[in-house]
């Protein structure tokens, strides 16, 4: 671990080293008289449109809600390569490493293990698995044939129901494109891709695959060198007709279980494939009918492998659970005078395909259901009505609200109102809204851990914003409270009382919190002065983020740990976080860039690290971290791109908390990754 003082230092000498680049490309720019933003001819901030928030299209500054946009402009300007990149920009959004080899989006602190409260939706089509809840944040999803991404800092159920609870990911892929391209990075990483269009056919494929990252220690604090590789095949085809398109995806990605205990070796399988039926048409030149069918099979496997020994295997496991997820969502837009009115319907299903366990060594045993009912099968018919009413030339009023009917839970009412105003170059926005998230199958339903008394966990946000913008700057300031009831957190339980009977688990138990709340501010910019040069950047604070757990008996439910009760700090969030990006173009074909991105200190349980060994125990990991990215890239000429990179540049030591097991060791962050890449447009 470095000592506090060599984090300041290096991470004093990544600001210097960025801000001496920024200078020199404002001083650059200033010689050539390129400052002036009234004489420029880029792509104007303001005038950028977003639909994620109403469904509707609408500019930034007068849609309602908190949203940012990322274009394919700005994955190739600023070198982001993954979904996790581009979170990891946005204030408000803590990206965490979790020990299942997968990383997790904390947005405004709404924590857990898996990426089950937050909403991703490619094309519209929400894409996840039902077991979880969740998906991937990391190279299971490139960026090459993304259009645009719109992220909703906030509640979004009013629009997308159950699960568009803490955050709404809105991705819109291409629908032209014609180049390949290639990647090769430290630890045997590459990746290789071709994209294509014909007529009305646009077409991508990848691979990926790479030894991975070995960290210093397990889980467990002790050392052992465990496979990491990871691979992935990815297809997606679209076809666009005047009023519809036709949209499919295969994923077929593999990799390890990136942090375990020491004698244990797990892989996952995830494969999912989805297609979508989509429909849009002016039925007269005030009113839009828009049709989204979808369906999305999801199988989903997990390999275990237990060991007495190096090469000893004990025992090994199979673990299966398939999933698919399918509706349709039907809406109606149309204009009414200075009323924007948009009303719907969205019918979602999810079934569990297949579910069981097999032990396969050193015997074959018969398979054991992983869900109390194995056929598995959930409805949500939902209604909602929203309405933009355009009070003046400059301030619009916001009403929604939303009735869901849930097979497995209570009715859900959902609603938002708010007000957005702008004058000159200022704009305000003020929202409340509610959501709501159902528990995943695993939560309540899993054969040995469930929980069949869980209810729907349920939020409370109210938001302020205050934001300048120009043509090429735009920068606001958000305040947020939030209170989130009926909070459904994991216990490490040792066994549960059911009825009577005691039944061992030494397992994850999910339970209903009393009431989370979160108070903090997010500082947001974007600037472009000039064709050379852009710059991002962000600041979150977290001012207040407190706790209330109760509702577990000790006399049913043992814990490993004692459980706290009455009000506490939420633990592991950083209280500030901050990130930059900076991009500058010199002699119109080189582009050099670096992304800096810090988190502060951050608390910890009195259970933090408690199994580990006392030689091994480090409580320095959580805390503050300092991380620099750099990437170059020169046009070669006749479509030709090359680019480097380098990740974490001065290798930093970065942990995650242990989220999920408070008395582990913490997840290790990758080290330093560097990479060449060489890409041709067609």
């Amino acid at each position: 671990m470095k000592t506090p003082a060599e984090l300041v230092s290096r991470s004093m000498l990544a600001v210097l080293s960025l801000l001496f680049c920024c200078l020199c490309a404002l001083s650059a720019a200033a010689e050539e008289g390129k400052l002036d933003l009234t004489e420029l001819n880029l792509e104007d901030l303001m005038k950028i449109t977003v639909r994620s928030t109403t469904k509707s299209s609408l500019t930034i500054s007068k849609a309602p809600g908190v949203v940012r946009v990322f274009t394919a402009d700005d994955f190739e300007r600023f070198g982001l390569e993954t979904l996790r990149d581009v979170l990891a920009t946005l204030p408000g959004v803590q990206i965490q490493e979790y020990r299942a080899g997968h990383q997790v989006a904390w947005f405004r602190g709404v924590q857990s293990r898996y990426n089950s409260k937050v909403l991703l939706l490619i094309d519209g089509v929400p894409l996840r698995d039902s077991y979880y809840n969740h998906f991937s944040l990391d190279e299971a999803l490139a960026l090459r044939h993304i259009e645009s991404i719109e992220v909703i800092n906030g509640p979004g159920s009013v629009l997308y129901g159950a699960n568009g609870f803490s955050g709404v990911v809105s991705v819109t892929t291409k629908s032209k494109g014609r180049s390949i391209a290639g990647s090769f990075k430290s630890r045997t990483t590459r990746n290789l891709s071709v994209e294509g269009d014909l007529s009305n056919v646009y077409g991508y494929a990848d691979y990926f695959d790479s030894d991975g990252f070995q960290p210093e220690l397990n889980s467990d604090g002790e050392q052992w060198t465990h496979v990491q590789r990871a691979d992935r095949s990815y297809g997606f085809l679209k076809y666009s007709g005047d009023s519809f398109e036709v949209i499919g995806s295969y994923t077929d990605y593999e990799y390890a279980d990136r942090y375990r205990r020491s004698e244990q070796d797990y892989y996952w399988t995830r494969r999912p494939t989805y297609a979508a039926l989509r429909f849009a048409k002016d039925l007269s030149e005030s009113t839009e009918l828009n049709v989204l069918a979808y369906v999305n099979y999801y199988p989903l496997r997990r390999e275990k492998n237990k060991f007495e020994a190096v090469g000893l295997l004990e025992e090994r496991e199979r673990e299966r659970n398939d999933t698919s997820l399918y509706g349709a969502d039907v809406d109606l837009h149309y204009s009414l005078g200075a009323h924007e009115i948009t009303l719907g319907t969205a019918v979602q299903a999810d079934k569990a395909e297949d579910s069981f366990n097999q032990m396969i060594f050193p015997e074959v045993e018969e398979p054991q259901d992983n869900l109390t009912d194995p056929g598995t099968r959930r409805t949500d018919i939902g209604v909602f009505l929203q309405d933009v009413w355009q009070v003046s030339q400059t301030t619009a009023l916001v009403a929604g609200v939303r009735y869901d009917i849930l097979s497995d839970f209570d009715e859900e009412l959902s609603f938002r109102s708010g007000v957005t105003t702008t004058k000159d170059n200022l704009y305000a926005k003020l929202l409340f809204g509610t959501a709501y998230r159902v528990p995943s199958y695993r939560e309540y339903l899993d054969i040995e851990s469930f929980n069949d008394s869980l209810e729907a966990e349920h939020l409370r946000t109210i938001e302020a914003q205050i934001g300048y913008g120009l043509a090429n700057l735009d920068v606001n300031l958000t305040f947020y409270h939030n209170i989130y009831d009926d909070y459904i957190t994991e216990l490490f339980v040792n066994e549960i009382d059911r009825g009577g009977e005691i039944v061992e688990l030494g397992d994850e138990y999910s339970v209903n919190a009393n009431e989370r709340s979160i108070t903090g501010v997010e500082l947001y910019s974007v600037y472009h002065p000039n064709q050379r040069l852009s710059v991002r950047g962000s600041v979150g604070v977290i001012l207040r983020a407190k706790e209330e757990l109760g509702g577990v008996d000790a006399e049913i439910v043992s814990t490993q740990v004692p459980v706290e009760t009455g009000e506490l700090d939420i633990p592991y969030l950083s209280d500030v976080t901050f990130n930059l990006l900076a991009a500058y173009t010199f002699l119109s074909s080189y582009t050099v860039g670096a992304n800096i991105l810090y988190f502060s200190d951050r608390d910890t349980p009195t259970a933090y690290q408690a199994d580990v060994a006392d030689e091994n125990k480090d409580p320095g990991n959580t805390a503050a971290f300092a991380r620099l990215d750099l990437h170059a890239r020169a046009a070669l000429g006749d479509g030709w791109d090359l680019g480097v990179e380098v990740e974490n540049f001065f290798d930093e030591e970065i942990f995650s908390p242990p989220f999920g097991g408070d008395f582990n060791y913490d997840s290790e962050w990758k080290g330093r990754v560097w990479g060449v890449k060489l890409s041709k447009r067609f």
